[in-house]
């Protein structure tokens, strides 16, 4: 095994990482051979890339964001390795695995073992054709989404294959295709049940068609234009439907200290029992960061459709806008301030009992502000040991649904 040196070793295996959106982008034959010889870890032919994340540390005073709160200190451990193994400058091989743990004080039935996996293999062909495939397993213990934080056993099982053609400036043109079924665990409550699973159990299939043109060095423009198919396990709820989207976007570094992916496009999602609403218009995701002097800078964007578990609803629209400073009082002392707005909006009308037993139609219109305060301590190189505080605040005109929650805990920083 390669010799690395102790302080390297921990600041790469010591991490808590987030999932970028350009983490699902295409990624050039040559620029992951390149990544793949740069790994702390080698035995033989195998080159190891170990992770460990210390998720939602800390103590929550509403740990299931409802309007009855309950209080609890929590923590997920996710011990996370990614195997290479490359042969020839013409082939990849390779495996993830990440088991996790989720602990509760209080609320033990929340206590779970968990797993995901991901194996794949990427093979080049007179050094410009690239087809890859990969199958991945994944179950979590985690909220469905927005509207119902409270965790439940989720289980994704996903095939991906595509075929590109790159060029000597590392642009890349293909095709991918991915097949996605998601199952998802009743939530049980004392003398009730939220049956999530009968609305929200499907198959998603998706055709893409996308291209990547290289503008610097680990900078991309790329566009992904695609159709989607959603085929609902429950066929009595007749939630079945189709959808086209296209997206542009950015990829950076370009602009020299800017990070992040910038991307928006257009989105329509038709269902086939045409008395259900659908969504048709701008969807996206961004995170975009710069550093100058003693102040980073964030900005972010979110906006796009996501199935409603709730029968009277068959979806809604969340958007969510971020902005973020830090400030560095010395070279290893920084303070960190993040402000979220949030919308929910359901396009379709719900009918409610008012509280004279009457029957009402209203258009739910969901609105959610979050701020986020800490202090990150360097402790090596880029590494460093924070604590935050964040208070959020839901505020909905569906009768009984306003929340609000806050936490404080421990977090480690990867970017200093």
């Amino acid at each position: 095994m390669k010799k690395t040196r102790l302080p390297v070793f921990l600041a790469v295996f010591l991490v808590l990482a987030a999932k970028s959106a350009s983490a699902q982008n295409y990624q050039n034959f040559e620029n992951d051979w390149t990544r793949i010889k740069t790994a702390p870890l080698s035995f033989g032919p195998f080159r190891i890339f170990p992770m460990f994340q210390v998720k939602n540390f800390g103590f929550d005073n509403n740990i299931y964001f409802e309007n009855q709160p309950r209080r609890d200190f929590r923590a997920t451990l996710s011990p996370e390795a990614t195997v290479y193994l490359p042969f020839r400058n013409n082939a990849i091989l390779y495996f993830r695995d990440n088991p996790e743990y989720t602990y509760y004080v209080k609320e033990k039935r929340q206590r779970a073992f968990t797993n995901s996996a991901t194996t794949g293999l990427k093979l080049r062909f007179f050094q410009r054709i690239v087809l890859w495939g990969d199958y991945s397993r994944g179950e979590y213990r985690q909220a469905v989404s927005v509207e119902l934080a409270r965790p439940t056993r989720d289980v994704q099982e996903a095939v991906a294959v595509g075929l590109f053609l790159e060029t000597a400036r590392k642009t890349a043109i293909g095709v991918s295709w991915k097949d996605v079924r998601y199952s998802y665990e009743d939530i049980q409550l004392a003398g009730d049940v939220i049956g999530i699973s009968n609305a929200l159990n499907r198959r998603e299939r998706t055709l893409a068609m996308e291209f990547y043109y290289q503008v610097f060095p680990g900078g991309f423009v790329f566009t992904n234009t695609g159709y989607s198919e959603y085929r609902f396990d429950q066929a009595t709820l007749d939630r079945d439907s189709q959808a086209a989207q296209a997206i542009v976007g950015i990829r950076f570094p370009i602009l020299g200290k800017i990070q992040g992916v910038f991307s928006l496009g257009y989105r329509k999602l038709v269902p086939r029992n045409r008395q259900k609403t659908g969504f048709s218009g701008l969807y996206g995701e961004s995170e975009l960061s710069y550093r100058t002097g003693k102040f980073g800078l964030r900005v972010g964007f979110r906006r796009g459709d996501s199935f409603s578990y709730l029968e009277t609803a068959y979806l809604f629209l969340g958007t969510r806008l971020s902005a973020g400073i830090s400030y560095y009082l010395t070279n290893f002392i920084r303070l960190d301030y993040n402000y979220e707005l949030g919308y929910a909006d359901y396009p379709g009308r719900m009918s409610l009992p008012s509280d004279s037993g009457d029957m009402i139609e209203i258009q739910r219109h969901d609105n959610q502000i979050f701020h986020g305060a800490g202090i990150v301590v360097r402790v090596f190189k880029k590494m460093g040991i924070g604590i935050t505080y964040n208070s959020s605040r839901w505020k909905s005109n569906l009768p009984g649904w306003d929340r609000r929650r806050d936490s404080i805990g421990a977090f480690l920083a990867t970017q200093f």
